[in-house]
């Protein structure tokens, strides 16, 4: 589940590559980034520019690029899908996220779209 190991995430992402996406959601600005394990972070704010930061400084030595059209389309679905769950969806929350955060995530992990 998770999208690098700890010990990559503590090196700051040293060698991976992170794709990322901005979407708009009724809380804010959304950046979901993705590395090839997996998604490694939903960032939450009120613009996309300080999200983007905050996630070039939490990878700091990670390759981070701009995900392709089709990547920024499964993320504004995917937070989309988040903001409108189906009634009675049960969402375990995890350690340090958010009920939304963990709804994309969820979303994410649902969607069996190929990148």
């Amino acid at each position: 589940m998770l999208g690098m190991t700890p010990t990559a995430f503590r090196n700051g992402g040293t060698n991976a590559t992170i794709i990322f996406a901005v979407a708009e959601s009724h809380l804010g600005s959304v950046v979901v980034a993705l590395s090839q394990r997996g998604v490694c972070a939903i960032l939450l704010g009120d613009q996309p520019e300080p999200l983007i930061q905050g996630l070039q400084n939490r990878f700091p030595r990670a390759n981070l690029a701009w995900g392709t059209p089709k990547f920024e389309q499964l993320i504004r679905n995917a937070v989309h899908a988040a903001e409108l769950p189906p009634a009675g969806r049960n969402l375990p929350l995890q350690i340090r996220t958010t009920a939304f955060q963990q709804r994309i995530w969820e979303c994410l992990r649902e969607l069996s779209v190929s990148l």
